[in-house]
């Protein structure tokens, strides 16, 4: 396949990086363009870019999900253009501009579905909007969704704004006398599918969707645009108007769009996509160290570099929190129509249910200690926000609520209230008893089949939970030196050290831990007004901060290397084992032939 790449400074581009072997690029040509910039009705204004063809081959044994391809040259590597591998056999064409534009709105560019549309929101002001017209008849049930890449904070690079949210609108046309060319609005999607992580996302964004059953045979419009009505080259999308049974893009549990091959640790402990198992304690527990008890009666004591308590009387009666790698988690299903029948469960334990039915709650009753510290973690495999709004609630013997899995954050110097639903929580019981947890949907009004929901309820494991690294490639000029950040969660009281290494760095690139001198910056609100809410939703966090320094001889590379980024944790002086952090790439760039670039890119803007 054949793809066109435009940007700035991509003259001298001479290879094509590709995040596997199973995707194999190379540049064809590179031209210099003026790209027209189109603001609202105004005459469109020229922007001098070059645009690079670039030859992609994919093998048949590329894996499915997003890939990414970065552009060479002397001045280093591209952040990276991202694309989908997909196993669907559906048509792919392209927006037709002169078709789809506001002004035809009663048209629109006809498609016969299943396809999938490659598009672009061109005006930068104006709120353009794309219309696709498509014939449908009575009782069919279509799916519609939009990918696009917004803000590539997830991608391997956090670079900034590449694009923007798109949001559909579904319309049928019912012409009157008064207006012949009326548009009746059916449904609309101005809230995309979170999916942290994918590979058409940004912090949160992933893709806008829609399912619709037609009542009536007929023309109907599919309408695209961008959020507050922005546009330019970067907001691209990629619609699908497909049928229900191949809404599916993705194999297994997870209909996002994740990185086939993802460049960093995609650690998923605080996420409703994550997937609460056995498995999952197993792999808590690799990423901290588990310590023998010093004394037999001490078993609750877990390996977190914690001092347990020294007193002989009080060490058997001590009631922190147990772990046993080895011990099962039993699974517990919801009663199907308890009528407010609660469900008796032993720790640790899942438990699993469906809320398909309005106002449908499901309990289940469980028995703590004084002192047990236990952690809550909330998996939605199938639907998810904004549809499905898991709601967990804790209930003492009175009923009475003792958490839930709302967090009430405080913004703007005490005056603004924030509500986030949280698919983790960690709490330290105070008294001894029963206590029931209560799953619902945060409104009664929504319910269905998808509804479905499984929470692991365990004994907390101190661990080292996401590592995140601030910079997703690193151009190193000859004598230069870079910083980047590592941002380290502590998870559950983790108190241990960690070692972080950087591996296979080119000759004449060295990387050195970096005391950092951090701003005094006072909080601009009392943090004890949400103190005791941040402890059951948020971990302790760090930054380490690491230099990676170009000797002045240091030879220049050609091609990037893959430089790893790993960690280790180490609890009383026994390590851990390693936990690859991110791989990224790194190039070594002359610093005579980088101004020359940046010379001969300013000749030509000039």
């Amino acid at each position: 396949m054949e793809v066109r790449i435009d940007g700035k400074a991509l003259a001298d581009t001479y290879a094509v990086w590709t995040d596997c072997e199973a995707l194999q690029a190379s540049v064809q040509e590179v031209v210099e363009v003026d790209r027209k910039i189109t603001e609202g009705e105004y005459l469109p204004k020229k922007e001098l870019t070059h645009e690079v063809t670039v030859q992609v081959n994919i093998s048949p044994l590329a894996e499915v999900g997003g890939h990414t391809l970065r552009l060479i040259s002397p001045r280093g590597i591209s952040n990276p253009m991202p694309f989908r591998v997909s196993f669907q056999i559906e048509p792919v064409i392209s927006e037709d501009e002169s078709q789809t534009g506001s002004g035809k709105p009663t048209q629109g560019q006809f498609v016969e579905y299943p396809v999938a549309i490659n598009g672009k929101i061109s005006k930068q002001l104006g709120g353009e909007i794309d219309y696709y017209g498509f014939d449908v008849e009575a009782g069919r049930e279509l799916y519609f969704e939009a990918f696009y890449p917004s803000l590539i904070a997830d991608l391997p690079d956090n670079a900034g704004p590449l694009g923007g949210e798109i949001l559909l609108y579904l319309y049928e046309l019912s012409p009157s006398w008064v207006d012949p060319h009326r548009l009746v609005q059916l449904k609309f999607n101005d809230d995309p599918m979170v999916y942290k992580g994918g590979v058409f996302s940004g912090y949160s964004g992933a893709r806008a969707r829609l399912k619709h059953r037609f009542a009536k045979s007929g023309r109907y419009l599919i309408a695209v645009k961008a959020f507050d009505d922005q546009g330019g080259p970067g907001f691209v999308y990629q619609l699908r108007i497909a049928l229900p049974k191949s809404q599916d893009l993705t194999a297994g549990k997870n209909s996002s769009w994740p990185l086939a091959h993802p460049l960093s640790d995609r650690w998923m402990e605080r996420s409703f996509d994550q997937y609460v198992s056995a498995s999952h304690i197993e792999k808590i527990s690799s990423r901290t160290v588990l310590l023998e008890p010093a004394e037999q009666q001490n078993t609750e004591q877990v390996g977190s570099g914690l001092e347990g308590d020294s007193d002989p009387k009080k060490a058997g009666e001590s009631k922190t929190s147990a772990f046993d790698p080895l011990k099962s988690v039993k699974t517990y299903h919801a009663i199907q129509d308890s009528q407010g029948e609660v469900s008796e469960i032993e720790l640790p334990a899942i438990v699993e249910g469906v809320i398909d039915h309005s106002g449908k709650i499901d309990l289940f009753r469980f028995r703590t200690e004084s002192g047990q510290a236990l952690a809550f973690e909330i998996e939605t495999p199938l639907e998810k926000i904004p549809r499905f709004h898991p709601w967990v609630r804790i209930l003492d013997e009175k009923q009475e609520m003792v958490f839930s899995s709302i967090y009430n954050k405080v913004h703007g110097n005490n005056v603004q209230l924030h509500r986030y639903l949280e698919p983790k929580m960690t709490y330290t019981f105070e008294q001894d008893g029963e206590y029931t947890l209560q799953i619902r949907d945060l409104t009664s009004r929504y319910s269905g089949s998808d509804f479905s929901y499984r929470v692991l309820i365990r004994s907390q494991i101190p661990h080292v939970g996401k590592l995140e690294l601030d910079a997703g490639h690193v151009n190193l000029l000859q004598g230069e030196a870079k910083r980047l950040t590592v941002t380290i969660d502590r998870e559950e009281g983790f108190k241990g050290e960690i070692a972080i290494g950087v591996e296979n760095l080119p000759v004449g690139v060295r990387a050195y831990p970096t005391a950092m001198l951090e701003a005094d910056r006072p909080s601009p609100f009392d943090e004890s007004l949400e103190s005791s809410q941040k402890a059951i939703f948020r971990p302790e966090t760090q930054k380490l901060a690491i230099m990676l320094i170009a000797d002045p001889n240091a030879s220049v590379t050609e091609l990037p290397y893959r430089v790893s980024l790993k960690a280790r944790p180490i609890v009383e002086g026994m390590p851990g084992e390693l936990i690859a952090v991110k791989e990224f790439p790194l190039m070594v760039v002359s610093m005579e032939k980088n101004q020359t670039s940046l010379d001969a890119a300013q000749q030509s803007q000039n």
